[in-house]
């Protein structure tokens, strides 16, 4: 029987603890000229297993093939952009090009129109050319001047009509005139060209109205007398000017100058 332990005390083991170690198997050394592989550092199990570089890898690839595809369709949108510019530009160009010549174009119609309109409305001019008359015939004019060459007076006829009636009425009415014309004549001057036009020796200049004289009373000059009221700073003689005259014409040249009253 065992004795107890005065004081109540348990009785202590004899027995010490001991820790149990666990002891690797001894390697086989390695061949001469072989090195021992060592074990991955951080121990066993710590080396990433081979399937997951193989995702790394396909989703380093696919990332890197999306970031190339997205930048060559930018610079694709990029280039398309500044075609698509370039292009509305060039039409808006050629669109502008259009407007101008077709601007151009209505304008020269427009003009070509209102020429056959004149022509078409213009009384024929039916006087001849006096250089290529043989016969006489007369024509109303416009003097412009009476001048001295080489001893031959000539004179600057501008040829007129002096319409009245209907005619004049007429007249008036197509160029926008008071139709009938006051007095019941009407001067149409459409042809402006000047003839230059000889004086035959001897010619008789017949005025009349104004202030050299009256109609019942014609005053006849010599082409001479004439031309000095014509060019005289005197306004009781230089009102010649203002006259129309009706010209005969032999020839080729002026063989009398009638002046024709007005009221």
């Amino acid at each position: 029987m065992d004795q107890g332990v005065s004081g109540g005390r348990q009785p202590v083991p004899t027995q010490a603890w001991s820790s149990v170690a666990t002891v690797d198997p001894p390697r086989s050394p390695a061949p001469p000229g072989t090195s021992t592989p060592q074990p991955p550092a951080g121990g066993p199990g710590r080396g990433a297993p081979w399937w997951v570089v193989a995702v790394v890898a396909l989703l380093a690839a696919l990332l890197t093939g999306g970031v190339v595809y997205a930048w060559s369709r930018l610079g694709s949108s990029g280039s398309a952009g500044t075609q698509q510019e370039t292009t509305s530009t060039a039409v808006a160009a050629l669109a502008a090009k259009y407007d101008a010549t077709k601007a151009e174009l209505d304008a020269t119609k427009a003009e070509l129109d209102a020429l056959k309109k004149a022509t078409a409305t213009k009384p024929a001019d039916t006087t001849a050319n006096p250089s290529d008359v043989s016969s006489t015939s007369k024509q109303y004019t416009l003097i412009k001047k009476v001048y001295l060459n080489s001893g031959t007076w000539y004179v600057t006829a501008d040829y007129i009509q002096f319409l009245t009636g209907s005619a004049a009425a007429a007249a008036a009415t197509a160029h926008g005139d008071e139709s009938p014309p006051p007095n019941d004549y009407y001067i149409l001057n459409d042809n402006t060209l000047l003839r230059e036009l000889p004086v035959a020796a001897g010619a008789n200049v017949k005025i009349m109205g104004g202030e050299g004289g009256d109609p019942a009373n014609p005053r006849n000059q010599t082409i001479a007398s004439f031309h000095d009221w014509y060019v005289s700073p005197d306004t009781a003689k230089n009102w010649v000017k203002g006259g129309i005259y009706i010209l005969t014409l032999s020839g080729g040249k002026v063989t009398a100058i009638d002046q024709q009253f007005v009221p």
